[in-house]
């Protein structure tokens, strides 16, 4: 008499992994990221791209802005628009027109 949880188990799946398939799956992994890693990779240091030229003027809002598109009953009515310039890469001059 055989006892279910002593019994060997029986795989219906494909048989076991040896060391080398595993080793052999694991170095051919390694080499596809390193190779996708050095493609998309540019070549740093050679200095061949142009910086784009800065940008002075600039416009921008609030994400809070997105709730009005929610269909609430109550939506919040909150409207929000800066422009702003930049005198220096530091220094900016902005201004917001705000509604509530």
């Amino acid at each position: 008499m055989t006892v279910g949880f002593l019994a060997q188990p029986t795989s219906i799946c494909s048989p076991p992994r040896t060391r080398i398939q595993l080793k052999r799956r694991t170095t051919v992994l390694l080499a596809l990221v390193s190779a996708s890693t050095l493609i998309s990779t540019p070549a740093l240091g050679q200095g061949t791209t142009q910086e784009p030229a800065p940008r002075r003027h600039f416009i921008g809002s609030s994400l809070f802005t997105l709730a009005n598109i929610v269909p609430l009953d109550d939506p919040p009515a909150f409207y929000q628009l800066n422009y702003g310039y930049h005198l220096t890469p530091k220094d900016v001059v902005s201004v917001e027109a705000i509604t509530w």
